[in-house]
Parts: C-alpha cells; sequence; structure tokens
C-alpha cells in the first residue's frame, strides 16, 4: 500500500513540473504553447503569454471568433521571419491587430506581419514604441507585404517614429488597402540606415506597389523633407541627387492612385520646405483689362543659401452664372511656376439678373393678345433670360375702340384696336357697348 501511494505522489510530481514548464507529454498531434505564464479562456476570448528568449516576450487576447487580437504589454518578436504567435492561433484566422500603450515592435520588423490572408486592420495605439537596438533606427521592409484583405493600417501612435529608418515594400501586394497613416513617422532616419548609406537600397522603393485602391496615404509633413536630407549624404548619386518627385514616385511605384496621391504629398512637402527656408509668403491682386492677376513674393531665410522669389501671374477663371434669381460668380485661380508659393484664389460675386419679362406669348392661334367682352387686352410676356420660363400677364393700355351703333337695318358692334410694341391687333365685340 505504501509503495502504492508512493507511486502515486511520484506521478503527480511529475505531472506537476510538466504543467509549470508547459512541456507535457503528450501525442504529437497536440500542440501546446512553448513557457505560457498563463492561458485562461472566457467564451471566445483567450488570453495569455508569448515568450521568447530574454526580452522577447508579449501578453495578448484572442478572439476565437472574430479573429481579432490585441497585444496588451512586452515586446513583439519574430520566429521564423514573421510574427512569433502561439501553437493554438492561426496565423491566417487572425482579422485584426492592435498593439496597445507599452507595446513595441523589435528593430528587425521586416516582413513581421507579411503575409496574413485573413488580417484586414492594424492599430498602434497612442504610446507604442519601436526598438532601435545598437543600429539607432527601427526597420519595417514588408512589414505588411502580401495581406491581400488588409484596408486599413494606423501606425499614428508610434511615440518614437523618428526611429524608422525603413519603409520599401510596406504594403507591396496589398490589394485590398484603402487607407494607411503613417503620420508618426517624421523621416528624420529614413534614408539614414547604413545600407542607403551605401547606395544599396531604396528606403521608400516600392512602398505601395500593388494597391489597386489606396486612396488615402498619411504622412508627417517633415517626412520627405527629413529624408531627402539623409538620402543626400549617400553615397550613390542616385539617391544624394535624389528630387522630392522622384522620391514620392519611388514610394509610390506601382500604385494606381499615384498621380492622385504624390499631388498632395509634394503640395504638403514644398509647403514644409518653404517653411523651413523662406518667410511668409506675400499675395497681391491686380485688376487687369482681361480680369485679374496675382503677384506672390517670398523672401528667402538668411543663411538658406537660396534667392528670394517674385512671381506675377495671370489668373485663370471660372465664370458660374447669375440667373434671374440666384447669384452668380467668378472664381480666379492663381497657379505659380514656384513651389514654395501656393495657389491663390479670388471670387467675385455677380448679382443675380432679376426677371426680364419682354418677349410677347401668343394667347391662341387666333390671338396674339387675350380679350375680354368689354374691350380689355392684355398681353402674356416671357423672361428673356436664358432658358428662364417665367410669364408674367399685363394689361395694355393702348386700346381704341370704334363703336358701331345698332340701326334699323344692322345690329350695333364694335371694333377694339390694341397695340403692344409692334403687334397691333383688332377685337369685335358685338351689340352696343354697356
Amino acid at each position: 500500500m505504501k509503495r502504492k501511494h508512493a507511486y502515486r505522489r511520484f506521478i503527480a510530481g511529475i505531472l506537476a513540473i510538466l504543467t509549470v514548464t508547459g512541456n507535457a507529454l503528450l501525442p504529437s498531434t497536440i500542440r501546446i504553447p512553448f513557457a505560457p505564464t498563463a492561458i485562461t479562456a472566457s467564451a471566445e476570448i483567450v488570453t495569455g503569454r508569448q515568450q521568447g528568449t530574454g526580452q522577447n516576450r508579449y501578453n495578448y487576447s484572442y478572439d476565437t471568433e472574430t479573429g481579432a487580437l490585441t497585444i496588451t504589454s512586452g515586446n513583439l518578436y519574430k520566429s521564423g521571419g514573421v510574427l512569433a504567435l502561439p501553437n493554438s492561433i492561426d496565423r491566417n484566422s487572425i482579422t485584426s491587430i492592435v498593439m496597445k500603450s507599452g507595446t513595441s515592435f523589435p528593430q528587425d520588423s521586416n516582413s513581421m506581419f507579411s503575409g496574413m490572408a485573413g488580417l484586414t486592420s492594424f492599430v498602434a495605439e497612442d504610446g507604442v514604441t519601436v526598438k532601435t537596438g545598437g543600429y539607432g533606427y527601427c526597420k519595417m521592409s514588408s512589414l505588411f507585404e502580401n495581406c491581400t484583405s488588409l484596408t486599413t493600417v494606423d501606425l499614428s501612435g508610434i511615440t518614437n517614429g523618428d526611429k524608422v529608418a525603413y519603409i520599401d515594400k510596406m504594403f507591396h501586394g496589398c490589394s485590398a488597402l484603402q487607407s494607411a497613416d503613417l503620420s508618426s513617422l517624421s523621416g528624420e532616419e529614413i534614408g539614414d540606415g547604413w545600407s542607403t548609406f551605401l547606395g544599396d537600397v531604396n528606403p521608400v522603393s516600392q512602398t505601395t506597389d500593388g494597391c489597386a485602391v489606396l486612396t488615402s496615404l498619411t504622412l508627417s509633413p517633415t517626412f520627405i523633407y527629413n529624408a531627402l536630407g539623409n538620402l543626400s549624404d549617400s553615397l550613390s548619386s542616385e539617391f544624394s541627387q535624389m528630387t522630392a518627385e522622384e522620391f514620392v514616385g519611388d514610394l509610390l511605384e506601382g500604385c494606381p492612385a499615384a498621380d492622385s496621391l504624390s499631388q498632395a504629398l509634394l503640395a504638403q512637402y514644398y509647403d514644409y520646405y518653404g517653411s523651413q527656408n523662406y518667410e511668409s509668403p506675400s499675395y497681391v491682386w491686380n485688376q487687369t483689362e482681361t480680369g485679374w492677376s496675382c503677384r506672390g513674393t517670398r523672401k528667402a531665410k538668411s543663411g538658406s543659401g537660396l534667392q528670394n522669389v517674385d512671381e506675377t501671374v495671370e489668373a485663370s477663371v471660372v465664370e458660374t452664372p447669375a440667373t434671374c434669381t440666384e447669384d452668380g460668380l467668378l472664381s480666379y485661380t492663381a497657379h505659380f511656376e514656384s513651389t514654395v508659393l501656393s495657389d491663390q484664389h479670388k471670387e467675385i460675386a455677380v448679382s443675380a439678373l432679376g426677371h426680364n419679362c419682354t418677349v410677347i406669348v401668343p394667347y391662341s392661334d387666333d390671338y396674339t393678345f387675350r380679350w375680354t367682352e368689354d374691350g380689355k387686352a392684355f398681353v402674356t410676356l416671357k423672361c428673356e433670360n436664358g432658358d428662364c420660363d417665367e410669364t408674367v400677364e399685363q394689361e395694355i393700355t393702348d386700346v381704341d375702340a370704334d363703336v358701331h351703333p345698332t340701326t334699323c337695318t344692322a345690329d350695333g358692334y364694335t371694333v377694339y384696336t390694341a397695340t403692344y410694341g409692334d403687334v397691333t391687333e383688332q377685337y369685335t365685340v358685338d351689340g352696343d357697348p354697356a
């Protein structure tokens, strides 16, 4: 009996040890996450910790019904080149990822979420950080590459986004992506990485290649400006002499909406570029014989090494014609060749025309005027302004009466003659006048 109890205590001890380490001796078909400190399940929500080596660990909650993964604390890390996940979570079943404040991306975040077929949205909330390791920067190349269901990405909450140095192919192949907010990435490290310095890697190449429905890409106002400053130090002339237009072209390479997106990004860049190198601009409108012109001037800041800007252009105009009842509008636009002068707009209201009823409308096939039996004549006048259908009726004052009294042999009658403008018409009323 003592031997039997001792045997049971031995087995219980072994099971306790295996439970703590998470390495139970189970059939190979059953997979247990490596060394979870805690895994609890409530309805469809599973919470736990994914443990790697050193500081590579994070806590999470996962909704098995919706596929929503929330990183609640800790540091993300990779396994096999992509995000390390518990064995109990199918990578392609994840539909959304939210990183909470205090969580972080690893220094090498390249391809971390790439190929997640079910992922539709990603949010890094305020207070998320990136690790920089000994490099001083974070890499996010191909971060979401080939996430074909991904529609929205919001990285605006990253507090040290200035440390991100590479975003090439970040959204490559994200064919469903509609909007991406990268406003936390200030560009201070973009183009400053060693591979870019040597001329080997373009830090923004094909970032949006294959994003067939992308309509919104939000960058920090400093992003392009800082990146071009870093690229100017590259050993490669391709990078060191790169223009803003070329930079944005590489960023949007392969994106169908490149034209419209580049206009907005370049306008943002030149606005910031102007604020860093010039005083505030001044604009003056002047009326000319043919319309309006606008003069734009901007003084270069001391030490910028740039020339003052002074440009006068003739404004184009779009007219919204006035109608009888609504005001019209003349919209003038002055477009400058200088990139540090912005388009200027001027509007001039045109008063409503009011009805101009002068066109005679025939009353019937027989009469132009409308007659009454007492010899009064009325004319209907239509507005002559464009397609206006307004009409008014007014009594004609120029009416003569030729009275023919009743005689022994003939009934009496009166012939009325009315004249309005160039139109004269007669109307006969039988009988003696009342």
